[in-house]
């Protein structure tokens, strides 16, 4: 719960030190959602990795298909 100024004044706070706490804590939270934002960011890449492989595992796979197919039709 928050302790009104008052009370916060009779066991001895100082409202600087409230307000550099504050400031320290804000500072700490945007560090947060930067960090934040950048592991989201490295797992959308992570993402993309995974699909550019699998494209380029298709065209690996048509292309051996295409040349056993063309090998296929010089042999017959």
């Amino acid at each position: 719960a928050v302790l009104p100024e008052e009370r916060l004044k009779e066991l001895g706070v100082s409202l600087a030190e409230v307000d550099g706490a504050m400031a320290g804590t804000e500072a700490m939270s945007e560090e947060l959602r930067q960090r934040l934002d950048g592991l989201d960011t490295e797992a959308k890449q992570r993402l993309w990795l995974w699909f550019l492989l699998g494209v380029l595992g298709l065209v690996v796979a048509e292309s051996l298909l295409s040349a056993r197919r063309i090998r296929e039709r010089v042999h017959a």
